[in-house]
C-alpha cells in the first residue's frame, strides 16, 4: 500500500471513527467520497451537508467536489 493510500485510510478513521461501523448515512458513500470528506481541506460544513444529502437518499459522488466537496 502506498503512503498516500494509507494516509487516506487514516484520515477516514480519524474523521469518522465509529460512525463508519454504526452510521447508516455513511454506508452509501463510496470510498472516494469518504476520502474526500476526510481530507483536511474539507470543511466541517461541507462534511455535514454531504452526509445529510446521502442520508436523504441522494447519490453522492466525488463529482460534487467542484461544487462543494
Amino acid at each position: 500500500m502506498s503512503y498516500d493510500s494509507a494516509k487516506r485510510f487514516m484520515n477516514v478513521a480519524e474523521t469518522f471513527g465509529g460512525r463508519i461501523a454504526h452510521g447508516a448515512e455513511l454506508e452509501s458513500l463510496n470510498p472516494g467520497v469518504l476520502y474526500a470528506l476526510a481530507s483536511p481541506t474539507t470543511t466541517p460544513e461541507v462534511r455535514t451537508e454531504v452526509i445529510e444529502r446521502a442520508a436523504a437518499g441522494e447519490t453522492v459522488t466525488v463529482a460534487l467536489r467542484g461544487n462543494r466537496l
